[in-house]
């Protein structure tokens, strides 16, 4: 391949007048451009700078940049790109270890490094513009494709950080690769808005010169605002370069469609999900592509395009694609040999992309850069770090990283560089760094920043100030927690999820541990002036705190350059003006208040509905959808309710009338497509089934069956496509002394939860009407519509998937089946029976004080005892078990969905081991519920949405446990509403296979226990199921089932106290549905 410089010197020669770049008011053609960089040549010629020379350029974005860049490739030298808002002992740092004979830079940042900054030679830029040069004689001669280009410094696990080499070969093939792919010849440009020092940034720069195009540069100052204002004025850009969290925000920043500001966005240095793309084309028509590459592999060595209609409808990860010309990708195993298509491998790199080396460290270069097998003699392939699987379209997913890499705002960083640095503070003994999903919510979209333990004398406040001095602004940690000892694992290693622990609570507790926050005290912390409220309102939603006072420093409490983004977006929304400048100069409300201006659009924003249209089904849905059963349409649930006589048939329609339109889960509809099962949530009045049957001229004797007959046609009359998914019968007449209400509804829509809110709310609605008075019930905080979509977007994240795939990976893929009476039985739902048994309500007191002394959870110990009775009662292993939960889990979204009426459930595989001892299955149990990533949530995400291949084929096991918690009094008796005594109906029809042979439904009634077994009387028995049943309530009086104490779990090394202890194990606690 040509040399960079050379084929940019082409391109001026064949439009020497055309503009090249553009800085405001600034121009420069094609043509002074180059005469700019042989000036640099030439000077740096005067220099000493001669042909593999490493010179640093450390200079702002502006018009002089892509000059300098050139002319030092013209040297024969390659360019080292820092970022002038890094630390100063950063630079110097760089600089020496490129042993870089200059470094370049600006008259005023001249001043405030050549005194601070030893061993390094400053030249101002401004003296290399003014050196007299030939075009025609000033190229350095000899120069090979193998030559250097440049070198960028990325973070290093050994402390520093580590300077990535690459040859002319490899930048201009994917910049020729680039043009073409990108179509950069059309269009006007493209905008340069990124740290020069940043790789994804070198698609910017070179790009639209090679295409001869121009190269428009950004302001420094509130460059992401700037930018969304340039592509409101419709520039027609051929691309633009940016990471997922720049799109992001400049969704947030554009209010308006901007069709004509740029024909393809380039998404690259981090994961990209589908409902970033969705949410941009919905401001922009333009093609949107997946670039993925590391800055060994040169910039981008793998694309994918997103296909124009499909994410609107789509969620998860957009795929990285297939690789680039004359590039290689190999999913690899363990023995470097390529494993089968849908496999989770390593990516390895190959072809002209595996081109570069590691600065001055050949023995890091020969373990990351290895023999290629599968290319030409002599190539090379770069060991990635990156877990990925082929699909069956031949694309490539992400699936996260095989060590502790982390990406931050679309640098890479190394934890362990961060570590380095905290223990050489002489104040700090010991330190770990660990990288974390940052708190997101209120519209705020996920990331990941770095969290810190420290042990020693120095305050997390002074600590903050002095990385800051020595590391760039994305490498601090956004939390930084004291601690008396790093809390150890049983086997003496750092407990890394305990370190999460106490970084978590440290947002909810101690303020002091976020890094430099101040507080004052007293009655003054409340805003004193409405511009102060509402900035403060607008931070503590920015940051996700719950409060934030007058004189809290912004940056204090966690906030960094891109929560300024979103701050000052927000604040324009709202009717006040300010820029990013003005949140770094005034960091506190009470300052920024006093700055701040009246908005153009001055108008307050209020937050949008949820909307109608495609929802994305849930876990537990696909779940449903994946039984393929006979008749979809019948798989209730039901609660029946007596009356006093004489309730108000008009009131009570007018009461479930106002129910369905509260809540937006009984709105949904459901069809099955080509491609499977689909919901949308219905834009039109929804369709009310209410309705009355009089039985009171029916005979007694006919009465029963007259009723039992109404029960079952409510059953039968859901309608999955068209409605309703809620039926309500007023039945007159068919008890002594009352009426009743039956309410059903289909299971999609409704969980065991949903019950409470729903006759909560349809109580107080009929008390209303019949007073006359107009139904009024505000909405819940949030719809199950918005926690179907939240679950869309969270799923496919890695930090999501992979602790579910490593934690479903710890038990065994198979297991032995439940043993049968008769083994040729069917298990239709035709055979569907129950068994009762009853605890006393003296034994379960007894149970619950013993419980509470072992350390055990009711659920931990009734799950254990089940599959304790069942192997006792069935021989063989332990099976596999479905576990459910209630599934109304943190999504790091701040969703409240406590009000909320879907169906929430959650459901994840445990296996308690082989040991059939009742205590040994027990202490299992209680290991199981509580290590379940997002208390059994996250197996489905990564399951059913994220669609792991490690876990889509996972067997449904034969056994589920579901622990209903503690029964409350449906009804308010004050109403005289009461649970009725008589069936409500069976749940499902008769046609079709029971998904699980037996079913475990212990809850708690009037202080007893009620344990519910469901199975089928041809496969098991009356009296197996009986002896299953009576086994686990004579477990549950054995006390060495609660004598023994769980060998592997050293909490105490944590440095939890035991009230601190039980407010993190509550988080687990889980409420079935």
């Amino acid at each position: 391949m040509p040399l960079l410089h050379k084929l940019v010197a082409e391109a001026a020669r064949r439009q020497p007048d055309a503009t090249a770049v553009v800085d405001g008011a600034q121009k420069l053609t094609f043509g002074e451009m180059e005469g700019a960089a042989a000036s640099v040549a030439a000077g740096l010629r005067t220099l000493g700078v001669r042909r593999g020379d490493r010179v640093v350029v450390a200079m702002r974005r502006g018009i002089n940049v892509v000059p300098v860049l050139l002319g030092i490739l013209k040297t024969g030298a390659g360019f080292v790109p820092h970022d002038v808002d890094t630390p100063t002992p950063r630079l110097e740092l760089v600089a020496t270890d490129a042993g870089a004979p200059v470094v370049i830079t600006e008259p005023d940042l001249l001043a405030r490094w050549s005194g601070a900054v030893q061993r390094v030679r400053f030249t101002d830029v401004t003296q290399l513009l003014g050196t007299p040069a030939d075009c025609a004689t000033v190229d350095a001669g000899q120069l090979t494709g193998a030559d250097l280009a440049y070198v960028l410094y990325t973070s290093g696990s050994t402390g520093r950080p580590k300077g990535v080499a690459i040859s002319h070969d490899g930048i201009t093939n994917y910049l020729a690769w680039a043009v073409e792919f990108y179509d950069m010849a059309s269009g006007t440009g493209a905008p340069l808005f990124t740290s020069i020092a940043f790789d994804l940034t070198l698609t910017s720069l070179f790009g639209p010169l090679l295409a001869g195009r121009a190269v428009t540069v950004v302001p420094e100052a509130e460059a992401l605002p700037a930018l969304a204002e340039l592509l409101c004025a419709g520039p027609d850009f051929s691309f633009i370069k940016l990471t997922p969290q720049h799109l992001d925000l400049l969704v947030e920043l554009i209010d308006s469609r901007v069709d004509q500001a740029v024909r393809c966005v380039i998404v690259g240095g981090d994961a990209l999900h589908t409902s970033s793309v969705r949410r941009w084309l919905e401001r922009a028509h333009s093609s949107v592509v997946n670039e993925y590459g590391p800055t060994e592999t040169v910039v981008g060595c793998v694309v994918h395009r997103v296909p124009p209609t499909g994410p609107v409808a789509a969620h998860g990860p957009v795929p990285i694609g297939k690789p680039v010309a004359r590039a290689g990708a190999y999913v690899l195993g363990p023995g470097l040999e390529p494993v089968p298509t849908g496999e989770v491998g390593e990516l390895y790199v190959g072809g002209v992309c595996a081109t570069g080396w590691y600065l001055d460290q050949p023995a890091l270069t020969a373990q990351r850069f290895l023999p290629d097998p599968f290319g030409p003699p002599g190539g090379r392939m770069y060991r990635t770090g990156d877990r990925v699987r082929t699909a069956m379209d031949g694309q490539l997913v992400y699936l996260g990283r095989v060590d502790h890499q982390v990406k931050v705002r679309g640098h890479r960083v190394e934890p362990a560089e961060v570590q380095a640095v905290l223990r050489s503070h002489p104040l700090v003994s010991e330190a770990i760094v660990l990288a974390r999903t940052a708190a997101t919510g209120r519209g705020n979209s996920g990331g990941v920043e770095l969290v810190a333990a420290v042990v020693g004398e120095a305050r997390p406040d002074g600590l903050g100030d002095w990385l800051r001095e020595r590391l760039p602004e994305w490498m601090v940690p956004a939390r930084i927690v004291p601690v008396d000892g790093l809390p150890l694992t049983g086997n003496g290693k750092v407990d890394r999820a305990a370190v999460l622990e106490l970084a978590a609570r440290s947002l909810d507790g101690d303020a002091s541990a976020v890094v430099g926050v101040t507080k004052r005290g007293g009655p003054s912390n409340e805003p004193r002036y409405p511009r102060e409220a509402l900035l403060a309102g607008l931070m503590s939603e920015v940051l996700n705190r719950d409060q934030v006072d007058p004189d809290d420093s912004f940056y204090g409490l966690g906030g960094d350059s891109i929560h300024a983004i979103r701050l000052v977006a927000r604040a324009r929304k709202a009717g006040l003006g300010i820029t990013v400048r003005d949140v770094v100069d005034n960091p506190t409300p009470a300052r920024l208040a006093a700055v701040a201006v009246a908005a153009r659009s001055g108008q307050i924003a209020s937050s949008a509905a949820a909307g109608t249209g495609p929802v994305p089904l849930t876990p537990i849905q696909q779940w449903f959808f994946e039984l393929d059963l006979a008749e979809p349409g019948y798989w209730n649930q039901s609660v029946l309710l007596d009356l006093p006589p004489g309730t108000d048939a008009a009131a009570m329609e007018c009461a479930v009338t106002h129910v369905t339109a509260v809540h937006d889960a009984l709105r949904l509809r459901f069809e099955r497509t080509a491609d499977g099962w689909t919901q949308q949530l219905s834009s039109g009045p929804a369709r009310v089934a209410f309705s009355v049957v009089d039985l009171s001229d029916v005979d007694v004797k006919g009465r029963e069956a007259a009723f039992a007959g109404s029960v079952a046609a409510a059953h039968a009359a859901l309608g999955l496509r068209d409605g309703p998914l809620l039926r309500a019968v007023l039945v007159r007449g068919s008890g002594p002394d009352a009426d009743r209400l039956l309410l059903v509804a289909h299971h999609l829509v409704v969980d065991t939860v949903s019950w409470q809110i729903l006759v909560d709310d349809l109580e107080q609605m009929y008390d209303q009407a019949r007073r006359g008075l107009g139904p009024e019930m505000p909405a819940p905080a949030n719809q199950f519509t918005t926690w179907a979509r939240a679950c869309a977007d969270v799923g496919a994240r890695v930090d999501v998937m992979t602790p579910a795939v490593r934690w479903r990976e710890s038990m065994p893929t198979g297991t032995a089946g439940v043993p049968r009476d008769d083994p040729t039985a069917v298990n239709d739902l035709a055979g569907r029976a129950e068994f009762n048994a009853t605890l006393p309500a003296e034994r379960v007191d007894m149970l619950v004080g013993a419980i509470g002394e072992s350390g055990l959870r009711l659920p931990e110990l009734l799950l254990g005892s089940f599959v304790a009775a069942l192997c006792a009662v069935l021989g063989g292993p332990p099976p596999m078990v479905h576990v459910e939960g209630h599934g109304r889990e943190d999504l790091g979204l701040e969703l409240d969905v406590t009000r909320t009426v879907g169906w929430f459930t959650s459901l994840y595989p445990v296996h308690l081991g082989d040991d059939r001892e009742p205590a040994a299955l027990v202490w299992a149990a209680r290991e199981a519920i509580r290590s379940a990533p997002m208390s059994g949530l996250g197996y489905g995400l990564a399951r059913y949405v994220g669609r792991a291949p490690e876990l889509v084929a996972d067997p449904v096991p034969e056994l589920l446990f579901n622990y209903l918690g503690r029964s409350e009094a449906l009804v308010n008796r004050a109403m005289g509403w009461r649970l009725s005594d008589a069936s409500s109906g069976p749940p499902t029809g008769k046609l079709g296979v029971r998904p699980y042979l037996l079913e475990y439904h212990p809850r708690i009634v009037s202080g007893t226990l009620r344990s519910t077994v469901v199975y089928h009387a041809d496969c098991h028995r009356r009296s197996t199921v009986e002896s299953i049943a009576t086994g686990i309530h004579d477990l549950l009086s054995q006390p060495e089932l609660l004598a023994k104490p769980p060998d592997t779990i050293r909490y105490a090394d944590a440095g939890l106290t035991t009230d601190e202890l039980e407010r993190i194990l509550a988080r687990y606690d889980r409420r079935s549905t």
